[in-house]
């Protein structure tokens, strides 16, 4: 019975046809199930093994390369004692050869070349040999059983077993190039018959932990490939479930007298933990990886270099004791946005000292230091004598000793650069509102000014691909006394903030509180009637509470300590004063003395986050009256070395006496 060209003939369980059955360039949809047995001779043309349908190929049965074979879902082709031959076509699925149903090689041979098979695709082998060659990608679907036989991975192919289940005895014969892949379970559990010769790669990095066993593991080949590469999975949270893959095998050898190489070419935290929590260690212990009870001397162990991310940091796998040594996960080196809280907190600090700098500014460098005699003073009258009679007066502003209101705001655009090669964007913002009380009289020909104020902050860095947001308020009270040519002012504050991390597409929120206390020295030189240079120094301390959180990146606690920072920072304004107007260029470097914060994330403690260096600021700035109760100041700063950047303050005054 010939089927020949342009013929379509459909078996099912109803015929019965006495001779051999010649697929000779047509169709045959195939339809019966295992109690029908037919004689097939195929030469060319389209085989269509249909759902439920179960066909039979034995030696009698000649089954030819060029015949397109479709073994359907659902269907069963067995290969009994003869050959039969699946091929592909690259870039030409039409002619491929499809294998998405179930083959039993039941002591065959099963030849798969070029073929790309789907989920459903199995494989049942208790005897028998199975070839995957020539870039082929098979799966070997929940269905398929293999107990016996030769599996030959070879060509740049890969055998994808997906559960533990399959592969439980055989030989499978991995060549350099290919990879037998463990899918998205366990690949392999033969402890006692399974025989793995491996040349090539056994990867078992699939998301999930599990321990493969086997009779023996051979490594290289007769080729003169001596190495194997494996793959696999680690754990990192100690505190539960900890490990990692493990190869179990009753025997570990080279397959030739030159000895052989595993190495441990890759490895994932979870799918580099986004999937699993991440590490909260810095040294994990993960035991062997390879065991046998048989372990030959001349097999060692190469480990990978690759660093793997996690929330923390950068985690390396290291072994100590070669092939049969235990194994550690260790953080290699910290990952930026570790240093998230710590980096506020420093962040906040540099942006109080500004706050502090504009206070001071108010008190020392905007006031006048013309006769509070309308705001004019007689020709080649010395400094002395103005500080004398009367020390203060501003003629932009309003007459010191009844008092008024004030209202400033600012804003910094720098960065800042940090210990740990971090360098922040920093941008900070906010609004002061005050009143100064009046210029008190002292004895021994001193005054005293006080003042107070309440003021919003608002901040935002970024670094490391991620951002921060600060969002507070605060209150304190300057004092500032004089006499003569000197200035003393002290300054008190405290306040509190909100902090808000962005970091891989998770918000963390945390509170803190912070207080500080700040003196400045000044001393008035008059070098004209209308021109003062006055040298100053401001010493600083300010103090910041710690933060803990639970992140959500890594599932871990998180904390960033206390930050007691002390500043001493000498500098110099020159004063040119007008009636109405004047103008002042500033210069100053604040010195770090202290400001190391520490941290922690999870059970590793973190590298201290300070200040790289302290910073100069020079700048300019200009006051004006406009009329007898309101004035106004603009102040612009440049910032360099470890503060580089831009500062701007503006500020408006409001005379309140009679």
């Amino acid at each position: 019975f010939e089927i020949v060209e342009n013929t379509h003939f459909a078996y099912d369980n109803n015929d019965k046809i006495g001779g051999p059955i010649k697929l000779v360039g047509g169709t045959l949809d195939y339809d019966a199930d295992e109690n029908h047995s037919i004689e097939l001779s195929a030469t060319s043309g389209n085989l269509n093994l249909l759902e439920d349908s179960y066909l039979k190929v034995t030696n009698q049965s000649s089954i030819n390369d060029n015949v397109i074979v479709d073994i359907r879902n659902g269907s069963t082709l067995e290969v009994l004692n003869g050959e039969f031959n699946l091929n592909g076509i690259t870039g030409n699925p039409e002619q491929s050869d499809q294998w998405n149903g179930m083959i039993i090689n039941n002591g065959g041979i099963l030849n798969a070349e070029n073929i790309s098979n789907s989920a459903t695709g199995a494989l049942e082998q208790e005897n028998g040999t199975t070839n995957i060659t020539n870039n082929s990608s098979v799966n070997l679907g929940a269905t398929s059983s293999v107990t016996g036989g030769t599996i030959n991975v070879t060509g740049n192919s890969i055998l994808n077993a997906v559960n533990s289940e399959i592969i439980q005895g055989g030989e499978i014969n991995v060549t350099s190039g290919s990879t037998f892949s463990t899918g998205g379970g366990s690949g392999f559990n033969g402890a006692n018959n399974l025989v793995l010769n491996a040349s090539g790669l056994v990867d078992s990095m699939n998301g999930s932990l599990e321990t493969h066993n086997g009779n023996e593991l051979n490594i290289g080949d007769a080729a003169g490939n001596n190495r194997a590469d494996f793959t696999l999975d680690v754990y990192g949270r100690s505190n539960s479930n900890k490990g990692s893959d493990r190869f179990v095998f009753n025997t570990i050898a080279a397959a030739t007298s030159n000895g052989a190489t595993i190495k441990i070419s890759d490895f994932s935290l979870g799918g580099d933990i986004y999937g699993w929590d991440a590490p909260i260690d810095r040294h994990i212990e993960l035991g062997n990886l390879f065991e046998s009870a048989n372990l030959n001397e001349n097999v060692e162990l190469n480990v990978t270099d690759k660093e793997v991310h996690t929330p923390i940091g950068y985690y390396k796998l290291n072994n100590t004791g070669g092939l049969g040594g235990a194994y550690s996960l260790d953080l290699a080196r910290f990952d930026g946005p570790v240093f998230r809280g710590q980096v506020a907190t420093v962040a906040q600090w540099m942006n109080q000292l500004a706050i502090d700098d504009m206070l001071f500014t108010h008190s020392m460098v905007l006031p006048s230091f013309k006769e509070e005699d309308g705001g004019t003073a007689s020709s080649g009258v010395m400094a002395n004598r103005y500080a004398a009679t009367s020390p203060m007066f501003a003629p932009y502003q309003y007459s010191r000793k009844d008092g008024g209101l004030w209202y400033k705001m600012y804003g910094n655009f720098e960065s800042l650069q940090m210990n740990n090669g971090l360098r922040v964007g920093n941008n900070s913002y906010g609004a002061l509102i005050g009143a100064d009380f009046g210029l008190k009289e002292l004895k021994h020909g001193w005054k005293f000014m006080p003042t107070a104020y309440i003021g919003y902050n608002g901040a935002h860095q970024t670094f490391a691909n991620m951002g921060a947001y600060q969002n507070g308020g605060q209150a304190g009270f300057l004092g500032t006394f004089y006499k003569n040519n000197f200035i003393i002012g002290g300054l008190v504050y405290g306040g509190v903030y909100d902090n808000s991390m962005d970091v891989a597409g998770h918000t963390e929120n945390t509170f803190n509180y912070f207080a500080g206390a700040a003196t400045k020295a000044a001393y008035n030189i008059r070098l004209h009637r209308d021109w003062v240079l006055q040298p100053n120094i401001m010493a600083a301390y300010n103090f910041f509470g710690q933060q803990n959180w639970h992140s959500d990146y890594g599932q871990m606690g998180m904390m960033a300590g206390m930050l007691h920072g002390v500043n001493i920072a000498p500098g110099v304004n020159l004063i040119w004063e007008k009636d109405t107007f004047s103008a002042y260029i500033t210069l100053q470097y604040m010195y770090n003395v202290n400001g190391a914060v520490g941290g922690r994330a999870g059970n590793v403690d973190l590298p201290h986050m300070e200040m790289e260096r302290g910073y100069i600021q020079y700048g300019i700035g200009f006051t004006k009256k406009f009329t007898d109760r309101a004035s106004g100041y603009l102040q612009a700063v440049l910032r360099n070395v470890g503060r580089t950047g831009a500062g701007f303050q503006l500020g408006f005054n409001y005379f309140i006496g009679k």
